[in-house]
């Protein structure tokens, strides 16, 4: 719908911009070896903070913008005296609003997809670790 509308172009025109500027193996590996991911924190810390500086106002926006509403609704008592509930003719009601979440589908789901994309990244990341790093974990505990 509309919602999922606002989420791909946000993330297309916005997000993927500063993502592509960012991710890097090099930015990935930074203060450490290759592979090792030492960068990953400071890289998403990184691309957070400048998501919140420059759209920060945006999202918090959006989030209220698109919470439920409370709105009025004609109730009808049926006791046969009108002047009996006369500032009572209302109840709360929640009308549906529109679904948009800037955050997770605007913002995160791009940054995992862009971490996905790339065979070499998504090889750093997602790998069981490095064996000899394992080896000696292991033995240490043993």
């Amino acid at each position: 719908g509309k919602g999922a509308d606002a989420e791909s172009a946000f993330a297309r025109v916005a997000i993927m911009p500063i993502i592509r500027s960012k991710l890097s193996m090099g930015k990935l590996d930074e203060g450490g070896s290759r592979g090792e991911c030492a960068g990953l924190f400071f890289l998403l810390d990184d691309i957070a903070n400048t998501l919140a500086s420059m759209y920060g106002s945006i999202m918090r926006v959006s989030e209220g913008m698109f919470a439920p509403a409370e709105r009025d609704v004609n109730v009808e008592h049926g006791n046969g005296n009108d002047n009996e509930h006369e500032n009572d003719n209302t109840a709360k009601g929640w009308s549906t609003p529109m679904e948009v979440d800037l955050v997770t589908c605007g913002v995160w789901v791009p940054v995992a997809t862009a971490l996905m994309a790339d065979p070499g990244i998504k090889m750093a990341i997602f790998s069981p670790g490095i064996a000899n790093v394992l080896q000696l974990s292991v033995a240490l505990r043993g």
